[in-house]
């Protein structure tokens, strides 16, 4: 079994939040874990619109929200009174690093938020929250945007998908889907996604797929598959291996759906400068777009 012992649920009491706090509390169940209820309170001292005006004292203004916090955390709480639960609410600037920061000083297993994407110009220029924490979370993270709602009705995930570009982030990553594919006995898809673009000119032949135009490809592709999963044992796991073309991300979401998977899991390896601005990785786009519960392992 995983050994998950703490659960961070990291929350701004939306709705999308209390959809993670389902997911949370099922997980803390199945592995006997702690969980963590954790809200950041980000209050600005001077109104930005108007640097010469400053807010009231806030001490008063933190009191009141930290109260209201707990309260609800209480809320929360009260059909699980077996649960070992714990409350932190605190102050700062960004909730992507407080979250962070605690976890990291508490050594947390697994962080579960919610997500709402942002339009495309606000992200560009501030990303989320959930972006964030995973881009930089040393510890995995499980995102949800949609309500798991057979997930949360049965408490067992139907099938796992696990896209994999073969790298070694990849590899160090593939213990995750497997152990929880163990844990609750259910299917693995692993999923290979070949990014290649067929020239104009071919066009008019009528050849529209990469393996049309290198027949030998996906016999290929599968070889490769299969020696990624050459340490997993076929006997405890019920591993099924598929081979898509297309935008890594796109193909993703797309098979995801079509499958009926109940959790993605995926490598991070996050990309830097500029090239993470104008493009964000596979992994960062398949979170903004996934109706699925997205689990993210750092590489």
């Amino acid at each position: 079994m995983l050994p998950i012992k703490k659960i961070l649920f990291a929350t701004d009491f939306s709705e999308c939040a209390n959809y993670a706090f389902k997911y949370s509390v099922i997980l803390a169940e199945k592995y006997n874990a702690e969980l963590v209820m954790f809200h950041a309170i980000v209050m600005f001292r001077d109104d930005p619109n108007n640097p010469d005006y400053r807010f009231p004292d806030m001490t008063d203004c933190y009191k009141t929200i930290e109260k209201a916090s707990h309260k609800e955390f209480d809320r929360l709480c009260s059909d699980w009174k077996k649960l070992k639960t714990k409350n932190v609410v605190v102050r700062g600037f960004s909730p992507a690093e407080e979250i962070l920061q605690y976890a990291e000083a508490k050594n947390m297993d697994l962080i579960v938020m919610g997500t709402h994407g942002r339009s495309a110009i606000t992200r560009f220029f501030l990303g989320s929250t959930a972006e964030k924490v995973v881009r930089f979370s040393l510890c995995p993270v499980v995102t949800l945007r949609e309500e798991p709602k057979e997930f949360i009705k049965t408490r067992r995930y139907g099938r796992i998908l696990f896209p994999t570009d073969y790298s070694e982030y990849a590899q160090k990553a593939l213990k995750w889907p497997v152990e929880l594919a163990k844990d609750y006995h259910t299917e693995l898809d692993v999923l290979h996604v070949i990014e290649q673009n067929i020239p104009p000119q071919y066009y008019s032949a009528e050849i529209s797929s990469i393996f049309d135009l290198d027949r030998k490809l996906k016999k290929r592709a599968m070889k490769a598959l299969a020696r990624f999963l050459e340490g997993v044992d076929r006997k405890e796991v019920d591993v099924r291996r598929f081979i898509r073309e297309g935008k890594s991300d796109v193909e993703i979401v797309k098979f995801a759906e079509k499958r009926s998977i109940d959790l993605i899991v995926m490598s991070s390896h996050g990309m830097s400068g500029i090239e993470r601005i104008l493009m964000g990785s596979t992994t960062e786009r398949v979170l903004r777009r996934a109706l699925c519960p997205l689990l993210t392992i750092k590489g």
